[in-house]
């Protein structure tokens, strides 16, 4: 999990990248049907590319009663100014903390694709959806789900 986080934290903060916009955004999605919370940052260094990372925190349902997650992304946008249509690669960490004696750490990659639109000035609304591969047994879980409805602001 370490590796991931700081492998994530380099690529976005050391790669010398001339970023056009920054976007930051929330996972409504999540808070409105558990306790969960995503938050997002994403730069985009030219007008079709950019980096991201996603954060999670929170309880997800009775089985897992804390959990934690860091997603990597890069995403391609079919749009100016990384607006409209996106498809995205996405790796991610997670770790679950149960009320049983196990707990659980994962690790998943996977592919997705969303809209994304700024409804004024500097803020954004919209959706992405994903799928892939859990590489490590989670809850007898071999799918990794990704998804969101966000609400954002870009710097």
């Amino acid at each position: 999990m370490k590796k991931i986080i700081t492998i994530s934290l380099f690529i976005i903060n050391f790669i010398n990248l001339n970023a056009q916009h920054q976007d930051f955004t929330i996972n409504t999605l999540t808070i409105a049907s558990s306790k969960h919370f995503l938050v997002s940052y994403e730069h985009i260094f030219e007008s079709d590319r950019s980096l991201g990372l996603q954060v999670g925190f929170g309880k997800t349902d009775e089985v897992f009663l804390d959990d934690f997650s860091i997603t990597p992304y890069y995403r391609y946008y079919y749009g100016e100014d990384a607006n409209l249509f996106f498809i995205e690669v996405y790796l991610k960490g997670s770790y679950y903390k149960t009320g049983y004696e196990k707990n659980y750490t994962g690790i998943a990659a996977g592919v997705g694709f969303g809209l994304k639109f700024k409804i004024a000035e500097h803020f954004l609304l919209g959706f992405n959806i994903g799928s892939g591969y859990n590489y490590t047994k989670v809850y007898n879980d071999q799918i990794s789900k990704r998804g969101s409805l966000f609400i954002g602001y870009r710097l």
